[in-house]
């Protein structure tokens, strides 16, 4: 589990889903094929997570290192990881969590390659295509 700063709320919530995760994980050995099947309002969690935190990164853009809390977005995808019969997979390639042709857990990768920190104008164009999905899911 990876560990910046963020606020009470946000911080907890991070664990929260984390601790559910690792159920659906456990829970995954009964699916056939190993798939987990797809739990909108978890997915809704995990976008509203998020968006929580770019929010707390936009309002606090002056204040924060902000590489490490790129680093964090940009690597967050990698907590959705399972093995089913040692092939990785990975929670969040789920059709319904696509942007035309980019999966959910995409939308930050660009963040982990900048040798500076994101724009304001970055982070708020990463954060409209969570909106965009979330919207989907409704």
């Amino acid at each position: 589990m990876m560990k910046i700063d963020l606020p009470l709320e946000l911080d907890k919530e991070y664990r929260l889903i984390a601790e559910e995760f690792t159920k659906i994980e456990i829970d995954s050995e009964k699916y056939k094929y190993g798939f987990i099947p797809e739990n909108k309002e978890f997915n809704k969690r995990i976008i509203k997570f998020i968006v929580g935190v770019l929010d707390y990164i936009l309002s606090n853009y002056d204040k924060l290192d902000l590489m490490t809390y790129q680093d964090f977005l940009g690597y967050y995808e990698l907590s959705f990881i399972y093995m089913y019969e040692n092939e990785e997979e990975n929670y969040l390639y789920m059709d319904s969590l696509k942007l035309g042709d980019e999966f959910l857990a995409e939308f930050c990768w660009e963040l982990r390659d900048l040798e500076i920190p994101a724009s304001k104008k970055q982070l708020e164009e990463i954060k409209s295509k969570y909106f965009q999905v979330l919207e989907s899911l409704d």
